[in-house]
C-alpha cells in the first residue's frame, strides 16, 4: 500500500476547542513544495500497490484549487490514486462538489453530534457555533456523495451525549459515522470511558437495524492492526514538505524523517522503525495485545508517556472498555 497524507494548508475558518492545529502557522503549501512533492510521490509510485492520498488541514477546502491541481497533475502523469479529504463543509458548494465527485474524491464531513455538542466544540472565529450551516449542506453533499462519511470527535465533557449525538447525525442522513475520542482531552476518566460502553451497545443495536455503518475509536481502514508502517507504506507530508512517519506526530520536528526534496532518510526512519512490532513490556499477556492501538502505534505511546513502549493509561482504559463491550455483544448473541 502507498498511503500519503498531505497537509495542503494549516489555515482554518473555525477555531475548534480541541484542535491540535491552533498553535501552528496559518500557511499553505507553496508552488515549489507542490512540485517537489509530486516528483517525490511519482518516483515512489508502484502501479501494483493500492495507492491513496488523503488531504488534510487546517481546513483543506481553503486550498481547494491546490487540491484539484495536485489530483489533475498526478492523473496527467498516468498515476492512479484513491483520494479522500475531511472537511468542515463550510466552503462546500455545488460547483466544488461536482469537481470532487468527477475526480472520485471520497468526502468526510466533521460533525460532532447534535447542535449542542457540535456548537460547544466546533466554533467559528467569532465564537458562534457552526452546526446550522454544516447541517444545511448535507442534502447537497448527499446528492453527489450518497455514502459520504461523518467524522465525529468526542470530548470527555460530552461523553454522556454520545448516543444522542450519533443518532442525531444518523437521522440527518449520514450512512457512515466514525466517532473518535479526543485522546488529548485531560478530562477523560475511567468512569467516563466505561459509561460509553452502554451507549455503544445501544447504538450497535439501533444502527445495525438501519443499515448505518458506525465505527468508534478504531481506524481499521487505515492502519494495520498489528505493525506500524509509518515511513514505509504511510508517508505524511507537512505543509512545508517535511516527511513524517505518522499523522499523529506530523509537524513535531523531533519525528521528522526527511523532506520531499531529499527524500526519506534511512537513518532518521530507523530511529523509530526499530520499535515497530516490538512488544510493550507491560502489555505481555493482555488479551488485546495483538489488536491494541498501543501495541501498534508507538507514536501515540511516545506522545503520551514519553516512551515508545509504554502505553497511556487512558488508552488502556478505552481498550479495556472495548473488550468489555465485545464480550457483552457476544453474550447477547449467545
Amino acid at each position: 500500500m502507498g498511503l500519503y497524507n498531505i497537509w495542503v494548508t494549516e489555515k482554518c475558518n473555525l477555531k475548534c476547542t480541541y484542535c491540535y492545529e491552533n498553535n501552528k502557522s496559518a500557511v499553505s503549501m507553496s508552488d515549489e513544495t507542490v512540485r517537489d512533492m509530486i516528483s517525490f510521490i511519482s518516483e515512489r509510485y508502484d502501479a501494483s500497490d493500492y495507492n491513496m492520498i488523503n488531504f488534510h488541514g487546517g481546513e483543506p477546502m481553503i486550498a481547494f484549487g491546490r487540491i484539484i491541481d495536485i489530483i489533475d497533475t498526478l492523473s496527467g502523469k498516468g498515476l492512479v490514486f484513491h483520494y479522500s479529504l475531511t472537511t468542515n463543509a463550510l466552503l462546500l458548494d455545488e460547483e466544488k462538489l461536482k469537481m470532487l465527485s468527477a475526480r472520485d474524491v471520497y468526502i468526510s464531513v466533521s460533525i460532532d453530534g447534535d447542535k449542542y455538542a457540535h456548537d460547544m466544540c466546533r466554533k467559528k472565529k467569532d465564537g458562534t457555533g457552526s452546526y446550522d450551516e454544516v447541517i444545511s449542506k448535507l442534502p447537497l453533499i448527499k446528492q453527489y456523495f450518497p455514502r459520504f462519511r461523518i467524522r465525529m470527535t468526542i470530548a470527555a465533557a460530552l461523553s454522556d451525549r454520545l448516543y444522542d449525538s450519533v443518532m442525531s447525525v444518523s437521522q440527518a442522513g449520514a450512512d457512515v459515522i466514525v466517532a473518535v475520542p479526543d485522546l488529548y482531552d485531560p478530562e477523560w476518566t475511567y468512569e467516563k470511558i466505561d459509561a460509553l460502553k452502554y451507549q455503544l451497545l445501544e447504538l450497535d443495536q439501533e444502527l445495525n437495524s438501519e443499515g448505518t455503518v458506525f465505527v468508534f475509536y478504531k481506524k481499521p481502514d487505515i492502519c494495520n492492526p498489528q505493525v506500524c508502517a509509518g515511513g514505509i507504506e504511510e508517508i505524511n507530508i507537512s505543509v512545508n514538505g517535511e516527511l513524517y512517519p505518522c499523522s499523529f506526530v506530523t509537524g513535531n520536528r523531533k519525528y521528522i524523517i526527511g523532506d520531499v526534496r531529499s527524500g526519506i532518510s534511512g537513518d532518521l526512519l530507523r530511529k523509530f522503525s526499530v520499535f515497530y512490532g516490538r512488544t510493550n513490556p507491560v502489555c505481555e499477556g493482555c488479551g488485546r495485545e495483538k489488536i491494541c492501538t498501543s501495541s501498534r502505534c508507538k507514536f501515540i505511546n511516545a506522545e503520551f508517556t514519553g516512551d515508545f513502549l509504554t502505553p497511556s493509561p487512558i488508552l488502556c482504559g478505552f481498550e479495556n472498555m472495548m473488550d468489555s463491550l465485545e464480550r457483552m455483544k457476544l453474550n447477547i448473541m449467545a
